[in-house]
């Protein structure tokens, strides 16, 4: 299970200096520690502003729960869902404002949320900044699909 956690927020304790890095592709680096191979972040070249941590690398509870299952359509048959969160077979789609456009992906305020995500997304004709947008994501895909609601 992986979190976001904001850059600015997130300070090392001890182990960096042992972490080896890997670059999966020209957009995302994971980090993971060169003694025991275990993972620890990944670095997403389109989101400057945060991580993805590997959540069982945590010493304390950092006292955020499960909201939601993601990809549950792909999920082998013998990893039972167990309690009445939501369950999706890709990512619910995402709307809101657009703050920013990178080189392969759009930063977006959604609605009713308090934090900006960026959503991979290479597609982006005609979506400025400003404009209200709906993002999909089709199942086995890498990147959203834009849809502008209006500008």
């Amino acid at each position: 299970m992986r979190g976001r956690v904001a850059k600015n927020e997130f300070r090392w304790v001890a182990g960096e200096d042992i972490l080896a890095r890997f670059s999966i592709s020209e957009r995302r680096t994971k980090l993971f520690c060169s003694v025991c191979g275990t993972p620890i972040l990944n670095v997403d070249r389109d989101d400057p502003h945060t991580y993805g941590l590997a959540i069982a690398t945590l010493d304390d509870d950092p006292g955020v729960r499960n909201a939601l299952h993601l990809f549950s359509a792909s999920r082998p048959e013998w990893i039972e869902i167990r309690d009445d969160l939501p369950a999706f077979d890709t990512v619910p789609d995402i709307r809101g404002c657009v703050l920013d456009i990178l080189t392969a992906a759009v930063v977006v305020q959604p609605v009713g949320d308090s934090r900006p995500v960026t959503l991979s997304a290479s597609r982006l004709t005609g979506i400025q900044v400003g404009d209200e947008i709906v993002a999909h994501l089709p199942h086995n895909e890498s990147e959203f699909a834009i849809s502008k609601i209006r500008p």
